[in-house]
C-alpha cells in the first residue's frame, strides 16, 4: 500500500509538471498565433492539429495518472513508455539540430530537458520494476 501511495505521488509530480510545461507551451502558441493573425479565431482543434503530438503526450500523461490512481497495472508500461519514448525523441531533437542552433541552446537542452527526462525515466523503472515484464524477479 506504502510503495503505491509513493507511485501515486510521483507520477502525480512528474506527469503533472509536464502537463503543467504542456499546458504553459500551448498558451504561449495561442498568444503567437494571436499576434500573427490579430483577426483569425484560434480553436483547440487548431492547436492540436498544428502539433498532435503534443496532444498525444499529453493524453499519454493524463492516462498515466489516472492508471496509477486507479491501481492498474498498465500504468507501468505508460509511464515508463512516455519518459522513455520523451527522452529518445529529446536526444534525436538534439542531435538532429545541432549543427542548425547554437551550442547554448544544445547544452540548455541537454541540462534542462534530457537530464531531468532520464532522471524520470531511470526512476519510473525503478519503482514499477516488480511490474514491468522482463524485469520482475522470476519467481521459482
Amino acid at each position: 500500500m506504502r510503495s503505491h501511495i509513493g507511485r501515486l505521488i510521483w507520477v502525480l509530480l512528474t506527469n503533472g509538471a509536464f502537463l503543467c510545461l504542456a499546458a504553459l507551451g500551448y498558451a504561449h502558441e495561442v498568444q503567437l498565433q494571436q499576434m500573427l493573425r490579430p483577426g483569425q479565431p484560434l480553436s483547440l482543434s487548431h492547436l492540436l492539429t498544428i502539433e498532435p503530438w503534443g496532444a498525444i503526450a499529453v493524453l499519454a500523461l493524463l492516462v498515466g495518472i489516472v492508471l496509477e490512481a486507479a491501481r492498474r497495472r498498465p500504468a507501468a508500461v505508460v509511464n515508463c513508455a512516455y519518459y522513455v519514448s520523451a527522452l529518445a525523441a529529446g536526444i534525436w531533437g538534439i542531435w538532429k539540430d545541432r549543427n542548425i542552433v547554437p551550442s547554448e541552446h544544445v547544452t540548455a537542452g541537454l541540462v534542462l530537458y534530457l537530464v531531468p527526462v532520464f532522471i524520470i525515466a531511470l526512476a519510473d523503472i525503478w519503482l514499477y520494476r516488480s511490474e514491468l515484464p522482463g524485469l520482475s524477479p522470476a519467481s521459482g
